[in-house]
């Protein structure tokens, strides 16, 4: 996919709507992986950590911590997907402004080995535990 193609795919995933509902600064996601397609996976996010310079160099997403845990329920497999942001529209708008070399990779990889279906988890429990450890 181009540039073009990825950002008209985010659009129409409804992104907005679905982060809307989350609480503040953290969202989990769960995504199907497409059958076979494992092997495509574990490439893309290796070669996203050996282009990490550029992910971390992307400052104005504002996403501190992002986590990605592989799922096998059964016969299918599933992506959990973790991220912290003050705030997740902002996010949003800045990738689709930017939408770096890098980034459009990542969304490609995504359309290619994931259904068109994610499911944004509950909330039940966050900590940031480095607030502890801060002075009064």
């Amino acid at each position: 996919m181009d540039m073009r193609e990825v950002k008209s795919w985010l659009q129409s995933r409804n992104i907005p709507n679905s982060i809307s509902k989350v609480r503040p600064q953290v969202v989990c996601t769960r995504t199907k992986l497409k059958k076979g397609s494992l092997d495509a996976v574990r490439k893309w996010f290796q070669t996203l950590y050996d282009r990490k310079d550029e992910l971390l160099a992307f400052t104005e997403e504002g996403i501190s911590l992002e986590s990605v845990f592989l799922e096998k329920s059964g016969d299918d497999d599933f992506l959990l997907f973790y991220a912290r942001s003050d705030d997740f529209e902002k996010t949003y708008k800045a990738i689709l402004k930017a939408l770096l070399p890098i980034t459009v990779y990542h969304y490609s990889c995504w359309k290619s080995c994931c259904e068109d279906d994610s499911e944004t988890l509950e909330v039940l429990f966050d900590l940031e535990r480095t607030s502890f450890f801060h002075s009064p």
